[in-house]
């Protein structure tokens, strides 16, 4: 049995623990006097030439929220969970047809938010958790198609920057820009990491004090 499996297993146990164990804690520990925010993300992944990702799929749409607990004056904490669809640009080779890519990650941030200028703040962000990589396809052989998928799950890491700016005393638009890799089975897809960027819209809803 290969080591480094369970190495991995017993890696993204911790992970999803220690995301659940966050997730608990700002729970518990979320009160009156604490700054708040819930945040929809509404963009757009896309694919580089890095590793190949952009061969295959073209620019993807992406999804989620994220939560954030306010720490110190600067400084928030909280998860976030994004879920990025790709349409197939190319086949991966002369019997498969890649229809379609689909990543799903969870990570635990960290926000840091820098001076602001006339009502906007930007800030940097970086995030650690895990991944789901899936791609949906269809391969032919002796003239006959066969429909299945491969997936794997990995560890996921981003860092971005983005602004924020606030319409009323509670809702906070901005726009954000994040790089992103995702850990990946290489014997599966022939890479063991993808790197790609992604821009973002937002609209958080602020609570708290």
């Amino acid at each position: 049995m290969d080591s480094g499996l369970f190495e991995r297993e017993d890696r993204m146990k911790y992970i999803l623990r220690s995301i659940g164990i966050l997730v608990l804690g700002l729970g518990l520990s979320a009160s009156g006097w604490a700054d708040q925010r819930v945040i929809l993300n509404l963009g757009s992944g896309i694919p580089t030439q890095a590793n190949g990702f952009s061969a295959t799929a073209g620019p993807g749409f992406e999804g989620g929220f994220t939560y954030l607990y306010g720490l110190l004056p600067k400084l928030e904490v909280g998860v976030e969970a994004n879920e990025f669809y790709f349409p197939k640009k190319t086949d991966r080779d002369a019997t498969t047809s890649q229809t379609m890519t689909n990543i799903i990650t969870g990570e635990a941030v960290a926000r840091y938010s820098l001076m602001g200028v006339n009502k906007w703040t930007p800030y940097v962000q970086g995030g650690v958790g895990a991944d789901r990589y899936r791609e949906d396809q269809t391969t032919t052989l002796a003239g006959t198609e066969f429909k299945g998928h491969d997936q794997t799950v990995r560890m996921s890491e981003s860092l971005g920057v983005g602004v924020d700016y606030p319409l009323t005393d509670s809702l906070i638009a901005g726009v954000n820009a994040t790089w992103h890799w995702f850990e990946m089975g290489k014997a599966d897809f022939g890479t063991s990491v993808i790197n790609m960027p992604s821009v973002t819209l937002q609209l958080g809803w602020k609570f708290g004090k």
